[in-house]
């Protein structure tokens, strides 16, 4: 079993960053200096990815942040955006990726053989 990459270590996806996939309009609100969360989420996509066989660096990866407003309040949706070589993209929750990283690793593979 493949360890995951050390915590605040930048897993090895492409450097350019892909744009969300959502179609609707989106507020952004991504802090400058990417959260803990952002780092170790794509670590732990990472991990469960090279696990499976599949060369990250083929993979655009991105963190994002949207504020959502209702009547009783807002909060905050913590997004990672992959982008396949085949130019399929998918939005995934930061929070459930580092919680279940092979749930969206699955997903991404069936993207990327789409």
């Amino acid at each position: 079993m493949a360890s995951p990459p050390a915590a605040g270590v930048q897993p090895a996806f492409s450097l350019q960053e892909p744009t969300p996939a959502a179609v609707w309009p989106i507020t952004m609100i991504t802090p400058s200096v990417p959260p803990p969360l952002a780092v170790d989420s794509k670590s732990a996509l990472a991990a469960e990815l090279a696990k499976a066989g599949v060369d990250t660096a083929q993979l655009k990866v991105g963190y994002w942040e949207e504020l959502v407003w209702f009547p009783g309040g807002n909060y905050v949706n913590r997004t990672l955006t992959v982008e396949a070589p085949n130019g399929q993209k998918m939005d995934f929750d930061a929070t459930a990726t580092l919680k279940s990283p092979h749930v969206t690793a699955r997903d991404v593979l069936a993207m990327c053989s789409a």
